[in-house]
């Protein structure tokens, strides 16, 4: 299946069984929207209904997701505020992912490129294709059992990681 498409179908998916939140960041379509801005708003229904992204399965999904549920910061420490009142956090991009990480919000990403899979294999997290993700009921997809080596394995990283940065000099809030 298209990527598009199948990332499409999981949105509409988890639209229908959680309380769903999208993120953006840095598209300038998914900008206007969040900052309704009517002009660019405008012109980012046209281009995404003219790349499919909008499409008459479920672009009334996404657009109304677009329009209430779409959440951009611009800054990492504000995500840092916001994330922790999301149950989880699922993706394509570690941009979501790492950040959710960081402050204890459980987070799966999807096998998507060599980023993507070296994160997972890193840090031991959930890795999905995102097709095998379709299948699955959030509950296991989100199993506390799969987060075990990461949450075993995460204190001595830590302490690894900061004291790399000590030792290098670079300011960190670790």
């Amino acid at each position: 299946m298209e990527f598009v498409e199948i990332q499409k179908q999981i949105i509409a998916r988890l639209d229908l069984v959680a309380d769903l939140y999208l993120s953006c960041h840095g598209e300038p379509e998914e900008k206007a929207f969040y900052f309704r801005a009517p002009r660019l708003k405008d012109e980012a229904v046209a281009k995404l209904t003219a790349e499919g992204w909008f499409d008459y399965v479920s672009g009334g999904t996404l657009k109304r997701l677009y329009e209430s549920k779409l959440y951009y910061f611009a800054r990492p420490s504000d995500y840092d505020f916001y994330a922790p009142q999301f149950d989880a956090a699922v993706g394509y991009r570690v941009h979501a992912i790492l950040p959710a990480l960081a402050v204890g919000v459980p987070s799966v990403l999807f096998d998507y490129d060599t980023r993507s899979r070296e994160l997972a294999e890193t840090f031991d997290l959930p890795l999905y294709a995102p097709e095998e993700f379709m299948k699955m009921r959030l509950s296991e997809a989100f199993d506390p059992s799969r987060f075990d080596l990461f949450s075993q394995r995460f204190p001595e990283r830590y302490d690894r990681t900061k004291q790399f940065f000590e030792k290098n000099g670079v300011a960190t809030r670790m």
